[in-house]
């Protein structure tokens, strides 16, 4: 492969990199931390949309069986587990908001690849929280939302966090689609602005609305129409000014090997 291909890509990853070097620099996580994230988002993204054996991986990604067996359970076991689990809540959630109560084997349809066992899990853990009413026994049993409850998916902050997961799927999309020239069309623009928080309040709130009308416009105009595709639109507002550096965040943690430090990348 050409050196000056070689370097493109890496540039291209290096500025997806950043943003995430930033945000670990601002919670204080050591590199060896940031290195360890990485390497279980490499695995994720090689494991994703099949079924690739532990060899397969560890042959394209240099590394030993070892460290690949490492990789699964903690991508079985930690941050993916716990990512996709606030994801079957929140569909959990809307099946059951449009239904008048559901049992395990209706509720299963809107989720053909989630293990029936995981299904019953959920669901037994969602009635011993007071989250949802099961009424009956055995596998005529139906389930109901508490109307105590307004969501499922708590706190807040996992909440987001899935959201997020959404958003920067969008964006990745758009980063291959834009940078591998493969035919699929995609847009991104960025704005600079000043603004009051008063004037800012008044973009959220019509922002939201009226690309939810365009998006919603340009899919009824394509219905029952040839070269349909499935797009994500997403849009972020953030403050630019840099942000203090002794702001609150999480007391760093202690990595046992070597001190913390910070990614070279993010390095003042």
């Amino acid at each position: 492969m050409p050196d000056a291909l070689i370097t493109w890509q890496r540039s291209l990853v290096l500025a997806l990199l950043r943003p995430a070097a930033r945000l670990a620099r601002r919670f204080h996580l050591p590199l060896r931390t940031f290195e360890e994230l990485a390497r279980l988002a490499a695995f994720e993204a090689m494991r994703q949309g099949g079924r690739v054996s532990q060899a397969e991986v560890a042959r394209a990604t240099g590394v030993s069986l070892r460290t690949i067996g490492t990789l699964e359970r903690q991508a079985r076991d930690g941050v993916t587990a716990s990512a996709e689990e606030r994801a079957h809540l929140r569909h959990l959630e809307e099946r059951l908001g449009l239904l008048d109560g559901a049992t395990a084997a209706e509720l299963a349809v809107g989720f053909p690849d989630l293990a029936e066992e995981v299904l019953d899990r959920l669901l037994g853990a969602l009635v011993a929280a007071g989250q949802l009413r099961r009424e009956g026994q055995g596998a005529d049993a139906r389930y109901r939302l508490d109307p105590r409850y307004v969501s499922l998916v708590a706190p807040e902050r996992a909440a987001r966090l899935d959201g997020l997961n959404h958003q920067l799927e969008v964006l990745g999309a758009t980063v291959e689609a834009r940078f591998t020239a493969d035919g699929r069309p995609a847009l991104a623009r960025t704005l600079t602005f000043v603004a009051t928080p008063e004037a800012l309040e008044a973009l959220f709130a019509a922002l939201p609305q009226q690309l939810r009308a365009a998006c919603g416009a340009a899919e009824e105009a394509s219905l029952d129409r040839p070269g349909q595709r499935t797009y994500g639109a997403t849009f972020a507002v953030g403050p630019l000014d840099a942000a203090s550096e002794t702001e609150s965040g999480p007391e760093p943690e202690s990595d046992p090997v070597e001190p913390a430090s910070t990614p070279p990348e993010v390095a003042r």
